[in-house]
């Protein structure tokens, strides 16, 4: 990252505190009873950092006295301690803002002056005013005769253009004029529009801008007063019942609704009624049924918030297809546009939003449900429901998932309110089902045991420069996004199949699939469109900004902020520096690896500076003269045990390892290597070059033998220590029954494998590993799921006994108990009598 290190860390550590505080203090205010316990939870953080020794500690006893923030009135939200807390640490963001302005640095105190008569400065300056992360634009050059050179590194300020010229106030004075710059802003944002866009998605600009302008173009229309609200959507998001396991905070009462598969709308309606989009664009034309159907006086003034779904021939279409159709210049009577409502904020002139949600929904249900109409519906048992357990949650869920409109649920907190002004709700979870899609048949292989795995393509498209990777099939041309494994139907080369993915996502120049499995054979002539790839992969979209990585003694951890953290298995071999996977199999691991091509650049920037402090080191050391492998090697060890750690994977071949990373890759460095005398040197002339890392998810690979007596040998390699079983079988068939039928067959550990014929290989990743108990999730030509090897009695006797099973997720994380080296295993030596 260019320039990073003239960023403050203290800084943007103040930052992220006054936004946990701000949120966490606001909240309790307003609803003692409900974030109460937020606040606290918040005050004890403060504490610890008050009590810690560092840059935020010192600053915060500077500013803070003792007896103020660890008194036991403190907590009390609506007291006056309380306030001057919160007061405490806005005043510490504000003056930490002061020493960590670019602008500031580069025109000192004329900056104003130079705003009033510098448009792509002013348009440079809201960007930095707008965004939170720390990346400037590159494209200035080509309007105007400067780059911004100055504030690549500089965290944004996030704020509102009502925020800023309160800033600019602030940090430069009273005497600004700011009626002027008020005139100014709109043509530098346009300017700034043209800018960003040449680097980022349009729905990307809407993120960056939705909250921050408040000063209008031009005024609404007469008699509609657009009080548009940003739309919430849920913070987290699960695959599985039992990730809700892992999120913390929650009441224990629920609302399970349906989360529709179409275009987010707001519908306003005061004295005239209109109809929003969620990046709040007058849409009212394409929603006439609505219009005319609320018009009704039976129907008060409110705003309501709900999804359209696009419909043919009584057959709900793809978001895709709703969100293109309402972009549209004309009306099409072939399709026709059907609203859920599922929450409410203002009604008959109150606002609800900030009341709990199981109060909202009853308000909705009982003033409009009994109204509902086939364009116009209002929430009801099919996609409504209230739990007070996981059970009853994942009932429900189920239940809804069934509906032909629905892309998943939305687990709300049935005490939570509307946070207006936020973009994700702390109380809202999203958990998706898996997305129907139409593919066509690339390439086909067939799987020993007899099944057939599919190259899928969507298309056909005509740039052949756009997207990548592209395959030519009966004269067209097909962008390959991934494949279907283990599908029992045969199909020709060619053939359209409807295939449910778990996940789409844009990867470089093309989009991948996640999870695809077959389900039909459709009745449709083509494959999907590549528009419909690129909208389903901009849902929920993130960016490498939702990320960090922090670097710990022994290796890399995750974060989104939101899901946990889990740490990154990492190691060096020929390849480059390979991510092996996860240590856990959490919440945090599940959606990282989603979003692996976003945050491995972070990682990528974590091991350069690694990477250099280690070469820097070696070149400091062969300075004096040359070292042989072993005492440089040692040298390291002692003096860079931590950076070791993390680059290195743990086994007994870390020095070789390490020797011959210094090898392949010291030669960039001016490191050169004398294998006649088996020692390095240093040249001091040659130039340092960019070492660009080769980062991968890599599983654990396993493979299956046939040995000469018959049976089977299920060999693996974990931290690079072989490790295998060897699993009874009498007959040819066996195998078989093994893999394809869930049969059980007695098995034991084996020292020294017997590799007679190979018959399958894959990648393996370890479920739960305890005494008497090891799992396995492998995927390869002949299975693809879950593998296990346990104890049970067989004739009066414990036997180690291997089965495969139909159920592909890991058993409870509760019960792995980390004993991933089976020849540790209290039962290791228990064997089943051979011939």
């Amino acid at each position: 990252m260019p320039n990073a290190e003239r960023a403050d860390p203290t800084s943007r550590d103040i930052r992220e505190l006054y936004n946990k505080v701000r949120v966490s203090y606001l909240s309790a205010r307003e609803r003692p009873k409900d974030y109460r316990d937020e606040w606290e939870t918040t005050l004890e953080s403060l504490r610890k950092r008050w009590d810690s020794p560092s840059d935020l500690g010192d600053m915060l006893r500077d500013k803070m006295e003792e007896n103020l923030l660890f008194s036991e009135e403190v907590k009390d939200p609506k007291g006056a301690k309380a306030k001057r807390v919160y007061e405490t640490i806005k005043s510490l963001k504000d003056d930490s803002s002061l020493t960590n302005d670019p602008f500031r640095k580069k025109y000192g105190e004329k900056l104003p002056d130079k705003l009033l008569t510098d448009k792509p400065l002013l348009a440079m300056f809201l960007h930095w005013a707008y965004r939170i992360g720390r990346g400037a634009l590159d494209g200035w050059q080509n309007h105007g005769d400067k780059p911004d050179d100055f504030t690549e590194g500089y965290v944004g300020l996030d704020l509102t253009d009502k925020e800023i010229f309160t800033w600019l106030k602030t940090n430069y004075g009273e005497d600004i004029n700011l009626s002027r710059l008020k005139n100014k802003i709109p043509a530098a944002r346009e300017l700034l529009y043209e800018v960003y866009t040449a680097e980022h998605t349009p729905q990307e600009w809407n993120e960056l801008i939705e909250t921050k302008r408040i000063l209008k173009a031009e005024k609404p229309e007469k008699g509609t007063k657009n009080n548009f609200i940003m739309p919430n959507k849920p913070m987290y998001r699960i695959f599985e019942i039992d990730d809700m396991k892992e999120l913390k905070g929650f009441t224990g009462e629920w609302v399970v609704q349906e989360k529709y598969d179409g275009m987010r709308i707001q519908i306003h309606k005061t004295d005239t009624i209109k109809v929003y989009s969620f990046n709040n664009r007058d849409i009212t034309h394409k929603f006439g049924k609505q219009v005319k159907i609320l018009s009704d006086d039976k129907f008060p003034k409110c705003i309501l918030d709900g999804e359209a779904t696009l419909y043919s021939d009584d057959e709900p279409l793809h978001r895709a297809d709703t969100i293109a159709y309402v972009n549209a210049d004309k009306n099409d009577d072939n399709y026709d546009i059907i609203v859920n409502v599922f929450d409410i904020m203002k009604l008959e002139g109150e606002e609800v939003w900030n009341d709990k949600l199981e109060n909202r929904l009853h308000r909705l249900m009982g003033t409009f449900s009994s109204n509902s109409h086939e364009h116009l519906k209002f929430p009801n048992k099919s996609n409504t429901r209230f739990a007070d357990s996981l059970e009853e949650i994942e009932e429900y869920a189920k239940i809804i998932m069934k509906n032909p409109t629905s892309e998943g649920v939305v687990i709300k907190d049935a005490k939570s309110s509307y946070v207006v002004g936020k973009k994700k709700n702390p109380k809202w979870i999203k958990w998706k089902k898996f997305v129907d899609l139409d593919l066509i048949v690339l390439d086909i292989r067939k799987n020993k045991n007899g099944t057939y795995s599919y190259t899928l393509g969507a298309g056909p498209i005509d740039d052949d420069n756009e997207y990548k990777p592209l395959v030519e099939l009966n004269g067209k041309t097909y962008l390959n996004v991934g494949k279907a494994l283990n599908t029992k139907t045969s199909v020709e080369k060619g053939t359209i199949i409807r295939v449910k993915v778990d996940e789409v996502k844009k990867t470089g120049k093309g989009f991948s699939i996640y999870s695809a499995k077959f389900i039909e054979k459709p009745e449709v002539d083509e494959a999907e469109k590549i528009i419909t790839l690129e909208f389903l992969s901009k849902d929920s979209k993130k960016s490498i900004k939702d990320y960090s990585i922090e670097v710990l003694e022994k290796s890399y951890n995750l974060t989104d902020g939101i899901h946990g953290s889990t740490s990154l298995n990492t190691s060096i071999d020929t390849d480059g520096f390979i991510l092996t996977g996860f240590y856990e199999n959490n919440l945090m691991a599940k959606n990282a690896l989603i979003d692996i091509d976003i945050w491995k650049e972070e990682l990528a920037q974590a091991y350069i500076k690694d990477n250099g402090v280690l070469f820097t080191f070696i070149q400091q050391k062969l300075i004096d003269g040359d070292l042989k492998t072993n005492q440089l090697v040692e040298k390291i060890n002692k003096s860079l045990p931590s950076i070791v750690n993390r680059l290195f994977s743990d086994s007994k071949n870390i020095e070789k390892q390490m020797s011959n990373l210094i090898r392949e890759k010291g030669n960039a460095y001016g490191v050169l290597y004398n294998k006649q005398s088996d020692s390095f040197s240093y040249d001091n002339k040659v130039l340092v070059k960019d070492d660009e890392p080769l980062i991968k998810l890599q599983d654990n690979k396993y493979e299956i033998w046939k040995r000469e007596d018959g049976d089977l040998n299920f060999v693996y390699k974990i931290k690079d220590k072989q490790l295998s079983w060897r699993i009874e079988q009498k007959d040819t068939s066996d195998i078989y029954e093994l893999f394809g039928k869930a049969a059980k067959y007695r098995a034991q550990l084996e020292s020294k494998s017997d590799m007679f014929k190979l018959l399958d290989k894959g990648t393996l990743k370890l479920g739960a590993q305890r005494n008497g108990y090891h799992e396995y999730l492998i995927d390869g030509k002949m299975y693809n799921g879950k593998f296990h090897i346990r104890v049970v009695p067989v004739d009066g006797e414990d036997t180690w006994v291997a089965w495969t099973g139909y159920e592909t997720r890991p058993t409870d994380e509760d019960s792995d108990e980390g004993m991933w080296n089976i020849t540790q295993d209290t039962y290791k030596s228990l064997m089943y009598k051979t011939e």
